[in-house]
C-alpha cells in the first residue's frame, strides 16, 4: 500500500503533538532556533526529559538539529510541518460535490461528522 508511509508519518507526528510539552517546545521554535539548554531552562523538568521529547520531535522529523560549534541548535522543519498538513486536508477531502447520506447512529439519526 502506497499510503503506508504516509499513515506511518502521520501516526509520529500525532504522537509527537499529543504531549503539551512537546507542543510548547514548537511553540517556542517557531520564531527562532534554540539550544537544548535555552529549551530546558522554559520547563520544570529535568534536562534528561527535555532530551527525549526533543529526540521524539526529531524523529517525527518535525524539528531538525544544527551543529553550532559545541552546540547542537534546533529548529522547525516547515517543509515536513506543510507535508503533514497537506496530507491532513487530502485525508479529509470529499472528491465529489454530491451530497453524501450521513452514517446513521444506532437510534436512526444522522450523526455530524
Amino acid at each position: 500500500i502506497k499510503n503506508r508511509g504516509v499513515i506511518r508519518a502521520m501516526t509520529s507526528l500525532f504522537y509527537a503533538l499529543d504531549n503539551p510539552v512537546r507542543r510548547e517546545i514548537i511553540e517556542m521554535l517557531k520564531w527562532n532556533s534554540m539550544s537544548a539548554g535555552e529549551i530546558a531552562s522554559h520547563f520544570d523538568i529535568s534536562a534528561p526529559s527535555v532530551s527525549r521529547h526533543l529526540d521524539v520531535l526529531k524523529k517525527a522529523d518535525i524539528i531538525v538539529a544544527e551543529r553550532r560549534g559545541t552546540t547542537l541548535m534546533y529548529s522547525l522543519n516547515l517543509s515536513v510541518l506543510q507535508e503533514s498538513l497537506i496530507e491532513i486536508i487530502k485525508l479529509l477531502h470529499v472528491e465529489d460535490k454530491e451530497e453524501k447520506p450521513r452514517p446513521q447512529e444506532p437510534g436512526g439519526e444522522s450523526c455530524v461528522l
